[in-house]
């Protein structure tokens, strides 16, 4: 029986008692641990199911006084850490490699969760490009799909396929898990290329290996459906599926179809994704905010297409996996300068006068913050001088700001 929630519970006693931080207690804690240790040095190795402890002189387990009472968690010091805190707690507990080479891969495994937890998908690709060849062969298999689903975060699709073609050519034994998942990454890179064949070809080969079961594969297969404009077959396929990440795929599919109209979709998915509930969770109305942007463009409605992009932004995390469409801050700034081009066709501005569009924009700061956002955006990217260009920046940047609390408040509504 772990002791861990007792652990817990005197330690939230305790802070209020004290009047402190649950950290200073937790530390307090185990160093009162660290002290028996201390008194009978060992060493962690790990065993087939469960870590044990093993005397460095001798090659059988022995059993501590500590090990005696509780199971030893190595990460117990991050159990009620944020991900930020837990990666400089790593920093802090983490062995030295040279010292204990699989556990310190067993926190770096950590680590590199932790990272993609907090969206930092750029950052685990540095972080993996940094182990020596040792390390890296050693745990090929688990770093190059980490590193994969890394790369498809950041629209890095080609490399993708290039380290798991290699992968798969390695001498590195798969599992047939793995073998699979690398199977689907590379469907899943084809999608974000926008290569709907090549994407198609991939499935088929994979069905044809493996049949077709689970929600996940059916979500693949109905990406690939809609990437090729074979909505019917679509349709069939989730036709039955009730779950709550699905729903916005089934509403796409009847879009695309043309057995719903773009007004009636976007202004539902507005409300969805406006609406904070026990049955929209966060992912859920990222999910109906990008339906709302492709029901505007449908629409050719730009500025609604930027107001529904701007909120796909700020809620939830890009995730190859479920989006509808993969979406990055590039094509957000397509549709400003296209918004400020349309703009500026309505009010007779000319390409290269400056001051005129700058006011045009500082006139429209509060009545119409979407217009002004696009035209500073364009006037940052494309103004003559360079402090036009910096000082449009930095009113985009103030308009930026306003809209990011708009949502705050929105999320904790």
């Amino acid at each position: 029986m772990s002791i861990w929630p007792l652990v817990a519970k005197t330690i939230k006693n305790g802070c209020q008692f004290f009047n402190c931080h649950p950290f200073f207690l937790f530390k307090f804690f185990l160093s009162l641990i660290a002290v028996p240790l201390f008194l009978f040095p060992v060493n962690y190795v790990r065993a087939a199911e469960t870590e044990v402890l093993i005397s460095p002189s001798i090659s059988s387990p022995i059993t501590s006084p500590i090990t005696s009472l509780v199971k030893v968690d190595p990460f117990a010091p991050l159990q009620f850490a944020t991900p930020e805190l837990s990666i400089r707690l790593i920093d802090e507990y983490q062995p030295e490699q040279n010292i204990a080479p699989e556990a310190w891969f067993d926190w770096e495994q950590k680590r590199l969760q932790l990272m993609a937890e907090l969206g930092h998908w750029q950052a685990i690709v540095n972080q993996i490009d940094t182990y020596n060849e040792t390390v890296f062969l050693k745990h090929k298999a688990w770093l190059s799909l980490f590193k994969a689903r890394a790369s498809l975060k950041i629209s890095q699709p080609f490399k993708v396929r290039e380290n798991l073609r290699k992968l798969l050519w390695s001498d590195t034994a798969l599992t047939p898990e793995q073998i699979v998942t690398v199977r689907r990454l590379i469907i899943r890179s084809y999608l974000a290329e926008n290569k709907a064949h090549d994407a198609q070809r991939a499935m088929l080969r994979y069905q044809q290996d493996y049949g077709v079961s689970g929600a996940q594969w059916r979500l693949l297969q109905a990406r690939v459906l809609l990437a090729t404009k074979r909505y019917a077959q679509a349709m069939r396929l989730l036709s039955k599926e009730k779950s709550k990440t699905l729903q916005a795929f089934k509403t796409l599919t009847r879009l695309r179809a043309g057995d719903v109209s773009a007004t009636h979709v976007y202004t539902s998915a507005i409300d969805k994704a406006s609406t904070k509930s026990p049955e929209t969770d966060t992912n859920s109305r990222r999910q109906n905010w990008i339906l709302a942007f492709i029901a505007a463009g449908i629409k050719k409605d730009t500025k609604a297409e930027i107001e529904a992009l701007e909120n796909v932004l700020v809620t939830g995390a890009a995730d190859a996996e479920y989006d509808l469409i993969n979406i990055t801050a590039d094509l957000l700034w397509d549709k400003y300068l296209q918004y400020a081009t349309e703009l500026g066709n309505r009010l007779h501005l000319l390409i290269g006068d400056d001051n005129a569009w700058f006011d045009s924009a500082s006139d429209r700061f509060e009545s119409d913050p979407v217009a002004a956002r696009a035209v500073f955006a364009m006037l940052g990217l494309k103004a003559t001088t360079e402090n036009r260009r910096k000082v449009s920046l930095e009113q985009l940047a103030l308009l930026r700001k306003k809209l990011d609390k708009q949502s705050l408040l929105i999320e904790s509504v």
